[in-house]
């Protein structure tokens, strides 16, 4: 609660990083849903938003809120002016407030961007995509 507590004051600061935050939140809520445990990072300039843990496994979350265009989620793969690089995370968690879905997917590193088609035969379900990382 004290967390959540101290987002909800600083996405008041910083209303531009409101879709971040909202984005953040969602995805944790969908991966505990499907049985992870999640952890939060406080430092801002981490390449990575979550850590998520299921049967011994750890994996480095990036977080993404984009809306569908056409059909696609384009989440860019670039950060700060650079390209992810695949040591960075292990995989992107990705809200789309059009399907209100999450999606998840790996990061292959190195790409400018990622486009995915948002229909069920290519949504990623979390444990099939950490177990290809």
């Amino acid at each position: 609660v004290r967390f959540i507590q101290t987002r909800v004051r600083h996405l008041n600061k910083h209303p531009q990083n409101r879709k971040g935050s909202e984005a953040v939140l969602l995805v944790s809520s969908d991966l505990v849903r499907k049985g992870f445990f999640v952890a939060y990072i406080l430092n801002e300039s981490c390449p990575y938003d979550l850590i998520a843990s299921i049967k011994g496994n750890c994996y480095r979350i990036q977080v993404k809120y984009k809306k569908k265009t056409k059909g696609y989620l384009e989440v860019d793969g670039r950060a700060n002016g650079g390209k992810y690089k695949i040591k960075d995370f292990d995989v992107f968690g990705v809200y789309c407030p059009n399907t209100k879905e999450c999606y998840y997917f790996p990061n292959n590193g190195g790409r400018r961007s990622y486009n995915i088609k948002t229909n069920l035969k290519l949504k990623f379900p979390i444990g099939e995509v950490v177990e290809k990382v």
